[in-house]
């Protein structure tokens, strides 16, 4: 199978709910790659940049994503999630206060 037709399952699940927008948008924010996001690394950079996209998906304006779902979404525990999207909340809360 050549690597443009394979899609990462993770990828695949954001493509089938329209949400690889959101996905490109946080990558380009962020400048850091779509395998880097979806994949394991525990860097800084990334780990924020995933807080972010998960917050984004939690707080979509046509839907309501639950913790478990996107949990589902990105191959993740939902209490990660649930901790990933409370961090992010967290940072950004502070960022405004100053």
């Amino acid at each position: 199978m050549t690597p443009s037709l394979h899609l990462d399952p993770i990828v695949a699940a954001l493509a089938c709910r329209g949400l690889l927008d959101l996905v490109d948008a946080v990558c380009d924010r962020r400048g850091v790659t779509r395998d880097e996001l979806c994949g394991r690394s525990r860097s800084r950079a990334v780990a924020a940049a995933r807080h972010e996209l998960w917050w984004l998906i939690r707080h979509h304006p046509d839907r309501c994503y639950s913790y478990s779902e996107i949990a589902r979404l990105v191959c993740r525990n939902h209490v990660t999630v649930l901790q990933g999207v409370a961090a992010h909340h967290r940072l950004h809360a502070r960022s405004h206060a100053l």
